[in-house]
């Protein structure tokens, strides 16, 4: 589990990264929690993808909005 601060502490087009620098996701998935509002409108975003990464931007309304996952 990967915990994240709430993206209203960020200006909207802020962005944060998470990465699976250890390459065990596709066996052990990351699940993204904010610490208040959601991820493209659900509660957690779940990353499974080996050594992937998901990039995530501050909608500037207490959300964080999925930009973009890599392999």
């Amino acid at each position: 589990t990967q915990n994240i601060p709430a993206s209203n502490f960020f200006t909207a087009g802020s962005e944060i990264i998470v990465k699976d620098a250890a390459g065990t996701a596709n066996t052990y998935p990351i699940t993204i929690t904010p610490a208040s509002g959601t991820i493209d409108g659900s509660a957690t975003f779940v990353m499974d993808q080996y050594f992937g990464s998901v990039s995530m931007v501050a909608d500037g309304a207490g959300d964080w909005m999925v930009e973009a996952t890599k392999p």
